[in-house]
């Protein structure tokens, strides 16, 4: 299983007085597909106990073979339709004979090495997997022929690979536009600009909002899940709340956050 050094493992969950379920060793509620997280618990909670990891930490980050060699670099996650982590596709072998080429590796194959003494965001992250000049072939992006295995697949450079409701890669929700609920349909609210990582699961969506007074970096509930609204190739991410229900939210900060 992926290893996170600064990251808590997941324990038993307890409801905290609120009807939404955390983990005990967890500072991420953790929401049942199609149930919306009430705002007012999980803020305060994501402002005061934030921990876990950052995709936009990892992505980029150094890659090293089984023998601690450089060997690539990070190019993308790809997520399950439950929010889990499946694979990490890396782009590998610029010195190998065979050139880059890039590789799907199963996330419980992947090791990771967090130094997370600059703050949440700021982590330095370095990832190992079991690749090497002779196994390669082992690691392509498609299993047999089937994009579903693995949650296989595809990176920026195979843009056109569909995932439907069994897969993503993160490089398809980070960018996109957010939206509110509101009275005459949606309402652009912001872009989404990373996602939070903890226990090998997406636990929240960061949200760099644009909306007039409220402007600033905002953590919000993971709904880039099988139950809710957001498919793979959608511009948008519609968060399940109005503009009333946020208004009294306050920004991540910059120390979390830059």
């Amino acid at each position: 299983m992926a290893s996170t050094a600064a990251v808590p493992a997941a324990a038993q969950t307890t409801d905290n007085g609120t009807g939404e379920t955390m983990s005990e060793g967890s500072t991420i509620n953790r929401i049942d597909p199609g149930r919306v997280v009430p705002l007012g618990a999980w803020s305060q909670t994501v402002r005061d106990e934030l921990s876990g990891w950052s995709v936009r930490a990892l992505r980029g980050s150094d890659v090293y073979g089984p023998s601690g060699e450089e060997i690539g670099a990070v190019e993308d996650i790809i997520v399950g339709p439950e929010g889990n982590l499946t694979s990490l596709v890396a782009e590998v072998g610029g010195f190998w004979d065979i050139g880059d080429t890039h590789v799907n590796v199963p996330w419980d194959q992947v090791e990771i090495r967090i130094d997370d003494d600059d703050g949440f965001f700021d982590t330095d992250i370095e990832v190992t997997i079991p690749v090497s000049e002779d196994n390669v072939d082992d690691f392509g992006l498609f299993t047999d022929g089937d994009p579903i295995a693995l949650g296989s697949g595809a990176t920026g450079g195979v843009d056109d690979v569909d995932f439907g409701d069994r897969a993503w890669r993160t490089s398809e929700l980070i960018g996109d536009y957010a939206r509110l609920v509101g009275a005459d349909g949606p309402v652009t609210y912001g872009y989404v600009t990373d996602l939070m990582i903890e226990n090998d699961q997406v636990a929240a969506t960061i949200v760099n909002a644009g909306y007039p007074g409220m402007g600033g970096y905002y953590a919000y509930p993971n709904y880039a899940a099988r139950g809710y609204g957001w498919e793979p190739g959608s511009p948008y991410y519609d968060l399940p709340y109005d503009p009333e229900q946020i208004e009294a939210l306050e920004p991540m900060e910059r120390r979390v956050y830059n």
